[in-house]
């Protein structure tokens, strides 16, 4: 789901320290259940939360895991981040996908998916 430009600042904001990691989660905890609502109301049977927590598609492995570094660039106003990796990799954060999977489920009676990039992609 396109993210409307208030998840955008709010993500750049936790991004660059200017949001702490309590504060933030407590507002897209309040901004996901209506991305799963719009999806209801679009008759959507199979409903997602939208990757709205996320940084970016592929950024969730580094969100998981240690051994990236993160780059930053400006693309026609828009801010674009990839990740390299830089080190030996393993989990820091595990179940960070069953969490947003649980909370999307306590918010929708649909079915939920969880959106996680392949490993061809992060190749």
């Amino acid at each position: 789901m396109p993210r409307p430009q208030y998840v955008k600042d709010l993500i750049d904001a936790q991004a660059e320290g200017r949001v702490d990691s309590g504060l933030f989660q407590r507002l897209m905890d309040s901004a996901v259940p209506y991305v799963a609502q719009m999806q209801e109301m679009a008759g959507v049977d199979v409903v997602s939360d939208g990757e709205w927590r996320r940084k970016s598609y592929i950024g969730v492995i580094a969100d998981i895991c240690n051994g990236f570094a993160l780059g930053v660039r400006d693309v026609g106003g828009q801010r674009q981040t990839w990740h390299i990796v830089t080190d030996l990799i393993s989990v820091i954060r595990p179940g960070q996908l069953a969490r947003e999977a649980r909370f999307l489920k306590q918010h929708t009676t649909r079915r939920v998916k969880v959106a996680m990039p392949s490993p061809y992609l992060l190749g």
